[in-house]
């Protein structure tokens, strides 16, 4: 016990010690004394952070299931296991639970932490959401995602391989779209440092209105994390750039046109365009970003040298220290067609949501998730 409580307590303030006082094997905490010390003083239990407190108690509960075999029998309840860590403390408590349930406890966690969230344990998320006519839970298996994926244009997709698919590429940055109530998904960090910018001098706080910009690395993952927020209910747009340097044959742009629906007979304009192109789900950034901004903004060139020369040629920290500084002229055809993308992402509609309802609510909020970790075979559930 005192070995296993010790691997998951080292990195807290107080030390602990403990003690078993007549150990009687039939009473296994009645008879556990926990003593906090700092510096070799003993300290008062109430001076632990609640955060301790709860790591403390996460400890016990994996080193009962350790030493009494757990068949099944204790499953421990958490609620926001995240509250009161900092979140490198959070990124651990994470890798210690998912560690703790191959060793034998079984947990059920809500959550509003991505560091929650594990794709390989798919089946156990349940997203649960919230608007005006109710509660809905949304859950996928394997079979269901791989389906899905299928009727968006992915043949090849199937149940033994998706699951690994998408749980080897999610990044923490991504998976927290799940605590959106919009995602609009971007090829990379210059798109995802600026676009908030513009779109709150506009009128529009994403952060306010829980709109999650991500960037999810090259243009080649934008219809794959498309179709998972799509599969999961989460309204999604997005926005990409017709620079074909790492998609010479367009055959990343293709996947997600034609996912969204786009005919083939309309792929070659939105392909070959060198100017902005904005529809209900997509915006074609021209060229490339930075070039048809200098083209629709009279002031930005010179404003974007001028930031070279503070922050070097880091190409994301430039266009957000551009966006921020740009003349706010309204006439000019930037802030118009960045008027239009705005109206486009306000307008997105939540897909047709099915689950059980609850009477009652009033506003639309972000959902939560639940998370499901069962001895030996994980699932993870989790909250907008």
């Amino acid at each position: 016990m005192s070995s296993i409580t010790g691997k998951f307590i080292q990195n807290m303030t107080h030390g602990l010690q403990l003690d078993f006082s007549a150990y009687d094997p039939s009473n296994y905490f009645k008879n556990l004394r926990v003593l906090p010390h700092e510096n070799n003083e003993s300290r008062n239990f109430d001076e632990l952070g609640t955060g301790q407190q709860q790591i403390l108690a996460l400890s016990f509960a994996h080193a009962y299931a350790k030493c009494f075999k757990n068949d099944g029998g204790l499953i421990l309840i958490i609620d926001e296991p995240e509250a009161h860590l900092h979140p490198l403390a959070q990124k651990w408590l994470a890798k210690t639970l998912f560690s703790m349930a191959k060793d034998g406890l079984q947990a059920v966690i809500t959550t509003h932490s991505p560091y929650f969230i594990d794709l390989e344990f798919l089946e156990g998320i349940y997203l649960i959401r919230k608007n005006n006519k109710g509660t809905y839970v949304k859950n996928l298996n394997k079979n269901s995602l791989a389906q899905f994926c299928q009727s968006k244009g992915v043949t090849k997709a199937n149940a033994d391989t998706i699951i690994p698919f998408y749980s080897k590429s999610a990044t923490f940055n991504i998976l927290k779209g799940f605590f959106a109530k919009k995602v609009v998904l971007v090829e990379g960090m210059t798109e995802e440092l600026a676009l908030p910018i513009y779109l709150e001098r506009l009128g529009l706080d994403v952060l306010e209105k829980g709109i999650d910009i991500i960037g999810v690395g090259g243009k080649g993952e934008l219809a794959k994390w498309w179709r998972f927020f799509t599969a999961f209910k989460i309204p999604c747009y997005v926005c990409f750039d017709n620079d074909a340097k790492d998609d010479n044959e367009s055959n990343k742009r293709k996947d997600f046109l034609k996912a969204i629906g786009i005919p083939d007979k309309g792929l070659e304009n939105l392909l070959t365009t060198t100017d902005w192109n904005i529809g209900d789900k997509y915006c074609v950034f021209g060229k490339d970003f930075e070039e048809t901004f200098r083209n629709s903004f009279p002031d930005y060139k010179n404003i974007e040298n001028q930031v070279k020369e503070e922050l070097d040629d880091s190409k994301p920290l430039v266009a957000r220290e551009v966006a921020k500084r740009l003349n706010s002229d309204g006439n000019c055809i930037g802030w118009g067609k960045l008027k239009e993308l705005k109206c486009k992402i306000e307008k997105l509609k939540t897909p047709r949501l099915n689950g059980f309802k609850e009477e009652g609510n009033k506003e639309n909020r972000r959902g939560e998730i639940i998370t499901y970790v069962p001895s030996k075979k994980q699932f993870t559930t989790e909250k907008n």
